[in-house]
């Protein structure tokens, strides 16, 4: 245990010295040096099938603004966020918001972790690890589950909900359009059935 513990010491120590912390999103610069070295900068990265890539666009007070897209048509506006940890680190914090939706959540997860592999590109030079990305998302993924399946439960409830109204709102539009055409088809008075 003592050989183990000496070995987990060393390990950190030497990440340390190589510029590296045990936070991947934790960089050995402050904040204006984060800001003015993503600002303006881009990072590309291949998934097999399709280019993925995000621009930094702008700075606002401690945050900045990114947009991400792909080479088909989608394309998606966040930022991070970046706060000093201490006297010699910075943290960078990607934020696309929350949806309320735990599918919804679960999927901007996913773009969060991207943004932050982006971000590593840029601020390292190391390439965008998609092994990572999706290993996260796995785990975003399953134990966001049982909500993610409720929400889809619920929503094929209410578009079956939804269905049914308008198949009555059917029949009755339906039984009142059949009821006026005979009523005035009938009348003798010069209704609206006589030509």
């Amino acid at each position: 245990m003592m050989r183990s513990g000496k070995l987990l010491a060393s390990l950190v120590a030497g990440l340390a010295l190589a510029g590296c912390t045990t936070d991947s999103n934790t960089y050995p610069a402050s904040v204006a040096e984060l800001k003015a070295k993503l600002v303006g900068e881009s990072s590309t990265y291949d998934t097999g099938s399709q280019k993925r890539s995000m621009s930094v666009t702008k700075v606002s007070g401690n945050s900045v603004s990114v947009r991400l897209y792909n080479n088909i048509s989608w394309s998606m506006n966040c930022s991070i966020d970046i706060e000093a940890v201490d006297d010699a680190n910075t943290r960078l914090i990607p934020n696309c918001g929350k949806t309320g939706s735990a599918i919804g959540d679960t999927s901007l997860g996913y773009v969060e972790t991207e943004i932050a592999e982006h971000a590593k590109r840029i601020l390292t030079g190391e390439p965008v690890d998609v092994a990572y990305i999706n290993s996260k998302a796995m785990a975003r993924t399953t134990a966001n589950l049982p909500a993610m399946q409720g929400e889809a439960l619920k929503a094929d409830a209410d578009m079956r909900n939804i269905d049914r109204q308008m198949e009555a709102m059917k029949r009755e539009a339906e039984a009142a359009n059949n009821g006026w055409a005979t009523q005035s088809a009938g009348a003798d008075d010069g209704g609206w059935g006589k030509q």
